[in-house]
This record gives structure tokens, C-alpha cells and sequence, in this order.
């Protein structure tokens, strides 16, 4: 038996040098979570996220403090996007302007008004109602609070549990009560309430089911209905690891709404507080109870294992001491569930993205708090329209994806490791409306979609970027080679949303229709290659014509695409992504407009891009340009755009200058994702927004440069790294088809400078795909050059010469000494 063994290792061993493949293991573990720890009192809200269970601690209106957190569950709310506000009224519309069951234009922001568990300290005969936090953790896992109350050392953790239940953990330093109170959901539109309340004794826990009447605007004209609120019928549970039985109490509001107050004592022990909804009474119970480690109050064997479900969905037996009390083992078991939340996000972020790192740290601080925020927006619902995974934009704003930031948050997607969950759904999510004839047509044959939906609700159709959901389904394909996800977004979709037209996003219809050939063919459409041909001719002389009609219009010198009333916006560089736009009007655009502090895109203290020109802006001054001076996603769009051209410098400079100003807050010393900055430079809107998301393509496609089809087996590195970033490091999970484990290819970038001598190198290893390396030169003299192995000079362009290797080499190394001209 161990001969056999050894033989088989032998003979794998073997094959494994022979064709000189190695496996690349995953990156060492980081505990992203804790290095991403966040102090925050009075600078931002908390936030929280499970699957369709959120919380915001506290509450800033655009950065604005209007209510500290405090002890206790302040602002969690359900959201399964079964209603886009407060609301569940059916629309009245015709053909597209029917917006479904559940959509709200007045009611999105319903998280303001939700009063869970708010909590005050009784130290002898005084209250101390509402304490603030002296200091406020935010994480992706959990909240941390801390507090002194008269003495008394008052510390929480408050988390969102893998069953969508919320907890908080709170120890005292001395003995206290904790007192909470709460009511059931009344908002600001609520009109009536139907909720009843009950203590169910057997669980120590309040059981409310949510009912009553609200006004909403489910139109588009946004005339004011009324219905039942988005909760009807649902049951909240709140339950406590210490006893209240003796100490609730429950009085009717002004509008019948129920209020509930109670009493739990509290020391180093600590009490666990538990908050869980759901549809189905008893299942609300369970999800609330598992937290706490039973079903009911009365399941404790302390001397006895006791089976828990992990995190990770495995099952384990922990042994309590013979002297352990209730109280004890369910802070216990609440304190392993929070570790399982921390051990899920920590996977998430070691495992299924890319690894980045660089002689930055700032930058490796801002590319991992994207990466969280964009993974906790993630949402999985299973019913109605909502049948994928996907990721979403905003909390204090309406949850959901939106067509237009889909643009970004596809392609997003396609770096991650598990692209059957974190990819595919951002497509095909919005496949459902177009099946379902909620979609407008104009007369020419574009078709657009809502900006938003749910399970049964859009938000009114306008729009058409949905062109550019092609490309990032396109480059899905090329990070898998799966034509079955090909498929499912070719047939019944994009093949017949652009039968008839194809409305360009910033001329990208031409790559868009390349793409649909391309897809037509894989997915055995033959016959519909010539029709995108037909529908859109792509011959040399029609796209230079696209391009040379916009270069200079309505008379604005070295600009692309300018309006005729002088509203020059970033969207002129938005063109520059399209691998047809003349890099020769790249490069007299980008001086003229972006680098030009005087006309161009630079605002007030050094902050790049302005959303409009501040040649513009003294024209236009409305309320919204103000509130919206710089934006994420025009800054995507826009740098993006000159890393496509290859304009090195200004590409390079230009990214560090837009994510240190604006994803880093100096005076905090954090990392941040404000939805904008207005005019003046002052943080906007939301706190923790994935408008953001764009921004690490910025790392990942522009930094770095990478590119890899597995299709056509080739991964090629075509670098902007920073001048003065000594090095730059990548590692990428790549999953083979057939294959279950997940390749870690890893590229590292080096430079050195003595005197005006430069060393520069890029070094792939563990690649199981072709390798090409074309390094920047950094428009420098290249004096020297050696590659290992051998490769043969593929180009002799001066910014990017480019080596490639044969496809058996699973390593590469180039190096350059680069001089000035």
C-alpha cells in the first residue's frame, strides 16, 4: 500500500515537471477584518449586512450627525427588495409605466425610522438614558462600542449572524441593568398600525407581527397612494440570554403602534440581545434562538455536548463545564456565532478575491475596503425577479442593483474567484424584466430598462446603458470559458434586446457588436453574424467617421463629444475606453482638459476629477452640480479611459491623486466610499457606497494591467505602475474549467532607480495560463532588457515593449534598464 502510494506520487511528480506546471497555493491568510477596523464615532454611522438583514448604528444625513449610536440594536430593518420603499402597492401604470407590486419613490430611506432596541444604564436609582459611545468600531464583521457610564466600563458587539438574525454581546465592568425599549414599525408615511405583540415565555422572547397602512408613490407621475406597509404580516422576535419574564412591558401608541420596554441585568458575564424577522412566525423564533444556542429556554445540558452549526455550515460539538450556567453558555455560543461571521468575511476576502499588495499601504488599506463593501452588498433572495446573487449599491439610499452602476459592478465581478456567485448574477439579475415585457422600446428599436428593481417592482424605465452590461458579460466569458453563462445571457436576452439597435454607451457600440458576433457563434447562433453586421458596419471608414464628427464638436478645442450649450463634462473622456478612439486625440485631450487646472477637470485642493469642467461651472450652478462636484463613477470612467490609451504618466498620477483624496479621509487616517463630494470638497450622500466599486478595475486593469482569457489560455501584463511605488504585488484566483481548485497566479512588479539608471522588472509565477509581458517603459530609453525564460521580442513599441513565452512556461521574468532620452 505505501509503495503504491509513493508511486503514485512519483508519477505525478513527474508530470508535474515534465510539462513544467506548478500549482500556486492561496495567499498566506490575512485577518482583513480586524486590519480594516475603522474608528468611527462621530465621523460616520455604523453599518452592518447579512443577506437581507441591515443595520445602521446611529444616523448621519450626508455626513451630517443627527443621532449618535448607542447601546442596542438602533436602525435594523429587513430588506429582500419585495418593496423598493415603505409600501406594497400594486401600480397602476400601462406597459412600461406599470411599475409592479412594492415600488416606492417616497419611502426608500425607511431605515431612519425603525426603533429597534434602544438602550439606557440604571446605576442605583439613576437612568442614564441613551449613552454615547466614547469609541465606535466599525468592521465587516461586527461593531464594536465602548462606553463609560458613571464609572461603569460598558462594552458591545453587535454583528448580523449567517441566518440573517442580529445580536450584540454587552459586559459590564460592575453590575448594572440595561433597560431597552422600542416599538414596533411606524414611519414617517405610516398612516395606521395593525401589529400585535405577545411575550412568548417559552422563548423569553417579544413577538410582534407588523402590520398597518402607509402612503407611497408607486407611479411614475409619483402621485400618492396608500396600502399596507412592506412588513405586513411579518413577525420580529426579540429575545435576551438573561430572563425578562418579570420585566416587559407593552403600551399602544397614538397610532396604535405597540411600544415595548424591558429589563435585563448585565456584568463581566454579559447578555446577549437577539433580533430576527421573517415571514414565517416560527421561523423568525428559530433564527433568533439558534443565536443564542437552543430552541427554547428550557434546552440547556451543562454537562453535556452540545451540537452548533459553524459558520461555514459544518457542524461541531462543544463541551460546557458542569458549573456553567445558562446565561454563560448562550453568551458563549452567541460569542462563537460573531467568530463564524468574522471567519465567512475573512474567507471572502483571503479567498475569493484577488490579493493585492504594494509600497503603499494606503492603497492596500482603500483597495480592501471597497473589496468588503462591495462584498456585503451582496444579496441572494430566490424568488420573483430576484433569482441571482448579486451585489448592490447603497444603505441609505434604496438597496438594489442599478442598471447604470451594474456597468462597473459586472466587470467587478469577473475578478473574483467564485464567479458562479459573484459574477454571473449581476448579468443575468436583470434578464427577468426583459422576459417579463417590463421594458420600454423606442421607435428606433433601443431598448432600456429600469434603474432599479425587486422581487415584483422597477423603478421606471429610462435609461441605456445596458449596452455595457454586454461587455461585462463578454469579459465574465473570458475569465471562464463558460459558454453556458454565454448562453444564458445571449439567448432570449441580449440577442433580442439589440435585434434592432444598439444604443452606444460613449461609443461603445461597435466593441458591442463585436461582441454579440462573437457570442452568436460560441453559442451556435451562425445565422445572426450577419445580422450585426448589417445592424451595425463596422468598417475602418465608418469608425473613423464616428470619431472625427465628435472631435472638436460645437467648436470645443482638443475635447471629444462637447455639447452645444457649453456643459463640458467628464463623459468626454468616457469615449477613450473604446479601443477605436484615436489615441492621437487622447493625447491632445489629456493635457488640455485634464491636466489644465485653469478650464479643465482639477478642482479645489488638488481633487481630480471634477464631475464638470471648471470652465462650466460658472456657467451651471444648479443645486444638484453643487451637491454632486466629484462622483465615483465619473472618476472611473474617466481614468479608465487613459489607461486604455496607455497614457502612462497622467494615468498613473492622476488614479493615486483621485483615490488618496477621495477614498482616504487624512484628518481619520481611514479608508472611506462617500457616495460624493460637493463642489466646496465636502463628503456627500452616502457613507458606505459601492459607487465606488469601479475603482478597484482602476488597481486590477490600469495599475497592474492585466488581462486573461482562459478561452484562448493567455494572461498578459501590460503595467502603469506608480513611478514612485518601489513595488507592486498580485496575485490572482483563477479557476480552471473542470477544474476545483483555484490557481494563484502571482505577478510582481519591481523598480529601482540609481542616479538616472532604472531597473525594472515583472515577474509572473504559478501561471497556468500563456504568458505576456509588456512592461511600461515609462516613455524611457530601454538600454537593456533580459527575459526568462528566452523569449523573443514581440513588439518594439517604446512604452510597451512585449516579451511573450511559450505556453509550457508556468513562470516569466522581464527586466529593463531604462534611461531618459
Amino acid at each position: 500500500m505505501i509503495t503504491s502510494q509513493f508511486s503514485r506520487i512519483a508519477v505525478a511528480l513527474a508530470w508535474l515537471v515534465c510539462t513544467n506546471i506548478t500549482l500556486a497555493e492561496a495567499p498566506p491568510f490575512s485577518d482583513y477584518c480586524l486590519r480594516l477596523q475603522q474608528e468611527v464615532q462621530g465621523k460616520k454611522h455604523g453599518f452592518l449586512a447579512g443577506n437581507v438583514t441591515y443595520y445602521v448604528g446611529g444616523f448621519h444625513a450626508s455626513w451630517e450627525l443627527k443621532e449618535h449610536e448607542t447601546l442596542g440594536l438602533t436602525h435594523l430593518f429587513h430588506h429582500d427588495l419585495r418593496s423598493r420603499g415603505v409600501g406594497l402597492v400594486r401600480s397602476h401604470g400601462k406597459g412600461h409605466d406599470d411599475t409592479g407590486l412594492g415600488n416606492d419613490f417616497s419611502g426608500w430611506e425607511f431605515y431612519k425610522d425603525t426603533r429597534v432596541l434602544y438602550g439606557s444604564v440604571l446605576i442605583g436609582e439613576k437612568i442614564h438614558r441613551h449613552p454615547i459611545p466614547t469609541k465606535m468600531f466599525w468592521r465587516p464583521d461586527r461593531m464594536i462600542c465602548e462606553y463609560e457610564v458613571d464609572g461603569v466600563q460598558v462594552r458591545e458587539e453587535k454583528f448580523i449572524a449567517d441566518n440573517d438574525a442580529a445580536c450584540t454581546l454587552i459586559t459590564a465592568s460592575q453590575p448594572v441593568t440595561l433597560r431597552f425599549n422600542g416599538q414596533s414599525f411606524f414611519g414617517r408615511n405610516s398612516l395606521t398600525s395593525t401589529a400585535t405583540i405577545q411575550y412568548d415565555s417559552d422563548h423569553n422572547a417579544i413577538h410582534i407581527v407588523e402590520g398597518g397602512t402607509t402612503k407611497c408613490q408607486p407611479e411614475n407621475d409619483r402621485s400618492e397612494h396608500t396600502g399596507p406597509i412592506m412588513y405586513e404580516g411579518m413577525s420580529t422576535v426579540l429575545t435576551a440570554s438573561r430572563d425578562f419574564a418579570s420585566n416587559h412591558r407593552f403600551s399602544k401608541g397614538e397610532y396604535r403602534e405597540w411600544h415595548y420596554e424591558f429589563d435585563v441585568p448585565c456584568d463581566s458575564t454579559g447578555v446577549v440581545l437577539v433580533w430576527a424577522m421573517h415571514d414565517d412566525g416560527q421561523q423568525a423564533i428559530q433564527n433568533a434562538m439558534a443565536v443564542l444556542g437552543s430552541e427554547s429556554r428550557q434546552v440547556f445540558r451543562p454537562s453535556s455536548e452540545t451540537e452548533t452549526e459553524t459558520g461555514s455550515g459544518s457542524r461541531q460539538n462543544f463541551r460546557h463545564s458542569p458549573t456553567e450556567t445558562l446565561d454563560e453558555y448562550r453568551y458563549k455560543h452567541a460569542s462563537r456565532m460573531m467568530l463564524a461571521k468574522t471567519r465567512e468575511m475573512n474567507r471572502q476576502l483571503n479567498e475569493d478575491i484577488p490579493w493585492f499588495r504594494c509600497s503603499d499601504r494606503k492603497f492596500e488599506d482603500i483597495y480592501y475596503y471597497l473589496w468588503s463593501l462591495y462584498l456585503m452588498y451582496y444579496i441572494d433572495v430566490q424568488r420573483g425577479w430576484e433569482m441571482e446573487p448579486h451585489t448592490q449599491t447603497a444603505v441609505n439610499n434604496f438597496l438594489g442593483m442599478h442598471r447604470y452602476d451594474a456597468t462597473f459592478q459586472i466587470r467587478v465581478g469577473a475578478w473574483t474567484g467564485n464567479k458562479a456567485h459573484y459574477a454571473y448574477g449581476n448579468v443575468l439579475t436583470w434578464k427577468h424584466l426583459f422576459k417579463a415585457g417590463h421594458y420600454r422600446k423606442s421607435p428606433e428599436g433601443v431598448i432600456s430598462l429600469a434603474d432599479n428593481k425587486g422581487t415584483t417592482w422597477h423603478s421606471g424605465v429610462y435609461g441605456n446603458e445596458l449596452s455595457e452590461h454586454v461587455l461585462g458579460a463578454w469579459q465574465i466569458y473570458q475569465h471562464t470559458g463558460d459558454v453556458e453563462f454565454l448562453r444564458e445571457c445571449y439567448e432570449d436576452y441580449f440577442r433580442e434586446v439589440f435585434r434592432h439597435a444598439i444604443a452606444p454607451f460613449f461609443s461603445n457600440h461597435f466593441d458591442v457588436a463585436e461582441s454579440l458576433t462573437k457570442m452568436a457563434r460560441l453559442t451556435g447562433h451562425d445565422e445572426d453574424v450577419d445580422h450585426w453586421q448589417r445592424l451595425l458596419p463596422r468598417s475602418d471608414e465608418q469608425i473613423r467617421t464616428w470619431f472625427h464628427q465628435r472631435w472638436q464638436a460645437n467648436g470645443h478645442e482638443d475635447f471629444f463629444g462637447g455639447s452645444n450649450d457649453g456643459m463640458l463634462m467628464t463623459t468626454g473622456f468616457w469615449h477613450m475606453r473604446s479601443k477605436h478612439f484615436p489615441r492621437k486625440n487622447a493625447l491632445e485631450m489629456t493635457p488640455s482638459w485634464a491636466l489644465n487646472r485653469d478650464k479643465g477637470f482639477y478642482g479645489d485642493g488638488d481633487l481630480f476629477p471634477l464631475a464638470m469642467s471648471r470652465q462650466s461651472m460658472k456657467t451651471f450652478a444648479s443645486d444638484v452640480d453643487h451637491a454632486f462636484g466629484y462622483t465615483p463613477d465619473t472618476a472611473y470612467f474617466t481614468l479608465d479611459g487613459m489607461f486604455r490609451q496607455r497614457l502612462g504618466d497622467p494615468a498613473w498620477r492622476l488614479t493615486l491623486n483621485h483615490l488618496q483624496n477621495y477614498n482616504f479621509h487624512s484628518d481619520w487616517n481611514i479608508p472611506v466610499a462617500p457616495e460624493a463630494y460637493t463642489r466646496s470638497g465636502k463628503l456627500f450622500g452616502d457613507q458606505y457606497s459601492n459607487f465606488n466599486a469601479g475603482k478597484l478595475l482602476l488597481y486590477l486593469e490600469g495599475l497592474a494591467g492585466l488581462e486573461y482569457s482562459i478561452p484562448n489560455n493567455t494572461l498578459t501584463v501590460h503595467d502603469t505602475m506608480p513611478i514612485n511605488w518601489e513595488w507592486m504585488e498580485v496575485r490572482l484566483p483563477i479557476r480552471m474549467p473542470g477544474e476545483e481548485k483555484t490557481h494563484w497566479p502571482t505577478i510582481r512588479y519591481e523598480r529601482s532607480q540609481s542616479g538616472d539608471d532604472i531597473a525594472k522588472s515583472i515577474r509572473v509565477t504559478d501561471c497556468p495560463l500563456r504568458i505576456t509581458i509588456a512592461p511600461w517603459s515609462e516613455t524611457k530609453r530601454v538600454i537593456a532588457s533580459e527575459s526568462q525564460p528566452d523569449s523573443s521580442r514581440m513588439s518594439t513599441a517604446s512604452q510597451y515593449p512585449s516579451y511573450g513565452f511559450d505556453e509550457r512556461d508556468s513562470a516569466a521574468h522581464v527586466k529593463l534598464r531604462l534611461v531618459d532620452k
